[in-house]
């Protein structure tokens, strides 16, 4: 696994703890900043009193200072391992795997211990063959520490570990500035391990910007959408910029990408990503009823346009062309 460069920025009150690992191993240094914690404590950041976060592969704690509810997570890990890697599960297996993973959500949401015993499992072994299912689980626990992990994990040396990081705030969905501080310095350096490129631009939040920060962060993505050799970051690119677009001026290199002479995945991957944006504007109303009435256009991106229309206010021109489309869509569905 090809290690990457560090984000060597300060990236909000609640990453000063991974800021704090990269400070542990000589990376950065921090100075005369205020760390706060979870918890709202404030703290001279180097202060003899701070200890440094824990980095991947590292227990969080003293094992001496276990609690039986960090045990018996632990425990419960381990058998939810000895089920997912069983070569091939039963009917009663799957059960009991659905059952164990809903116990391990349960406690973790009501006992902090029993939370730490999932987030040191993941630490410290996230190529395992659990790492998914504790992703599953973590991601709907949205505790501070969970975000800290997220946070952590992302600024890692190993790509690896960075894509879980990344992979686990995408899930826990906080549209947070600290977040979109690290996954802003993460795509700034397209020369990442790609996994982790595309990690960091689903992981990027939608939060409010000021119109100069919207448009750089626009322009970043769209450089990645049309230029990066990955189709995967392309195609990922897309997806955000059209979740992220306030105007037909943001979703602009979407509208680009469904150029004939793009590849096949970012044209539909640009459809898509039109489907689900937000934005009304009437040029763009004009181009998907081109893109939908051609027969001569791809199925998909035809099919993707019709229904990117159902948010349209149609004059009663536009509405019959979307009627003819529907009725060719029913003799299709038909076997017609």
């Amino acid at each position: 696994m090809k290690p990457n460069k560090p984000v060597l920025v300060a990236i909000g009150a609640t990453a000063a703890i991974a800021i704090g690992v990269l400070a542990f191993r000589g990376l950065a240094e921090p100075s005369g900043s205020t760390a706060t914690g979870p918890a709202g404590g404030n703290a001279p950041a180097g202060a003899a009193t701070a200890v440094p976060a824990p980095i991947a592969g590292e227990a969080s704690h003293d094992p001496a200072a276990e609690t039986a509810p960090y045990r018996d997570s632990t425990a419960s890990v381990a058998d939810l391992r000895r089920l997912v890697e069983s070569p091939h599960l039963t009917a009663e297996q799957q059960t009991e795997l659905l059952n164990l993973k809903q116990a391990l959500l349960d406690d973790a949401q009501s006992d902090s211990q029993a939370l730490r015993g999932l987030i040191d499992a993941l630490r410290m072994d996230p190529g395992s063959s659990t790492a998914e299912h504790l992703l599953s689980i973590l991601g709907e626990v949205r505790d501070p520490a969970v975000e800290q992990l997220g946070l952590e994990m992302s600024i890692a040396d190993d790509s690896q570990v960075q894509a879980v990081g990344l992979d686990l705030l995408s899930r826990l969905g906080i549209a947070g500035q600290d977040t979109y501080e690290l996954t802003r310095q993460l795509l700034a350096d397209p020369t990442r391990d790609p996994e982790v490129l595309r990690s960091a631009i689903h992981a990027l939040p939608d939060i409010p910007l000021p119109a100069s920060e919207m448009n750089g962060t626009v322009a970043r993505l769209g450089e990645l959408s049309a230029t990066h050799a990955d189709i995967g970051v392309r195609s990922e690119s897309l997806f955000k910029l059209g979740a992220l677009a306030k105007d037909a001026n943001d979703l602009r290199p979407v509208i680009d990408a469904l150029a004939r002479d793009r590849h096949i995945d970012e044209r539909i991957s640009a459809a898509m990503a039109i489907r689900n944006s937000q934005v009304v504007d009437d040029g763009l109303r004009r181009q998907l009823l081109d893109m939908m009435s051609n027969p001569d256009e791809l199925w998909e991106i035809r099919h993707y346009a019709a229904e990117s229309l159902r948010r349209f206010k149609l004059s009663e021109d536009d509405y019959r062309q979307y009627q003819r489309f529907n009725e060719e869509l029913e003799v299709i569905q038909r076997g017609g």
